[in-house]
């Protein structure tokens, strides 16, 4: 696995915290999720790569990242202050320019993390990540142009299965009090992903995830009981 902050001198272990096999497109070739705990306050927690053999696999270039935006803590570092990193307000253009823009950031293997009114740019040594904040319901006001203050939520935990057995398979991470849910199809022309999205509150008696033998999620609850989850996939249709 290559190196995720490369922004300095420093080779810093990557620090993983688990990892679910998930089948994106199906076909031949398995991908894998993995959590991560970053060293900086900008790389996202949530890093996707594709088996491709025994010994080689690739990472995507798309990297999500659930739940809410915070203010930034200091307890990480900060990569503006290493001069690898610039926040960039967009002009008004269509959304296929923008895409456009993105692309070629992405060809100079760019760290991209794309709120509403701007994009953070970072130079690493590696093949660079895309990540799409552009419908973060916090810190994304239309005048804002920097994440200085910002960073991404810990995560707690995620799974990948079904919540029903005549619905795709979704994987869900759970970070504080939401539950971030992703249906991810495919790929568009840039290699980003085809995906929907949508965030709901925790329940309020959950303490664990479950996945059951046929694939379903489940959840353990503060009774030790084994709970359907309740929530209206609509947004998979």
């Amino acid at each position: 696995m290559e190196p995720l902050e490369t922004y300095d001198d420093k080779i810093r272990e990557v620090r993983i915290q688990k990892i679910c096999l998930i089948d994106i497109d199906h076909d031949p070739v398995l991908e894998v999720i993995v959590w991560v705990k970053p060293y900086y306050h900008q790389p996202p927690p949530i890093f996707i790569y594709q088996i491709l053999t025994k010994k080689t696999v690739y990472r995507l270039r798309e990297a999500p990242a659930p739940g809410l935006l915070q203010d930034f803590n200091q307890t990480c570092l900060d990569v503006h202050k290493t001069g690898k990193a610039a926040d960039m307000q967009i002009p008004s253009i269509l959304p296929m320019e923008r895409m456009l823009l993105t692309a070629n950031y992405l060809r100079m293997k760019s760290h991209v993390v794309e709120y509403r009114s701007f994009s953070h740019i970072q130079q690493g040594k590696d093949t660079g990540y895309y990540v799409d904040l552009m419908d973060q319901p916090v810190f994304n006001e239309p005048d804002r142009n920097s994440c200085l203050d910002l960073q991404f939520v810990d995560i707690e935990d995620m799974i990948y299965g079904r919540l029903d057995q005549n619905m795709p398979e979704i994987f869900m991470v759970k970070a504080e009090s939401l539950l971030s849910i992703y249906q991810l199809t495919g790929f568009n022309q840039i290699g980003l992903f085809n995906k929907k999205t949508m965030q709901t509150s925790v329940p309020t008696d959950f303490i664990a995830f479950v996945l059951l033998d046929n694939r379903m999620i489940h959840y353990r609850n503060n009774e030790n009981e084994l709970k359907k989850f309740r929530i209206d996939l609509g947004f998979l249709n």
